[in-house]
């Protein structure tokens, strides 16, 4: 039954249904919610993912981003130093060259 009705979503919506990590194959709603009143009335514990919260004040953050783009522009000048003449005096050279 489940079946035939994902395949005529399928087929009126032209898109394909993502499987669940739990189950052999994708879930309609309904299925979804069905399942989801079976765990509720079966009295099984809600499983709920918290991510943790930054607590840093905010410029501590942004000096964290400053500091990482400042590494990698150190990186990228390193990599244009080392660049061989050929392509130093390119197209290549040239745009590195402009920033």
């Amino acid at each position: 039954m489940a079946a035939d009705i994902r395949e005529r979503l399928q087929f009126r919506y032209g898109c394909r249904y993502v499987t669940s990590y739990n189950s052999p194959a994708g879930m309609t709603n309904a299925e979804r919610q069905r399942r989801y009143r079976e765990r509720r009335a079966a009295g099984e514990p809600v499983r709920t993912v918290v991510q943790p919260k930054d607590r840093r004040p905010r410029p501590k953050p942004w000096a964290d981003a400053v500091d990482q783009l400042r590494t990698l522009q150190a990186d990228y000048e390193a990599w244009r130093d080392q660049l061989p003449e050929s392509l130093a005096d390119s197209r290549t050279g040239d745009g590195t060259n402009a920033c």
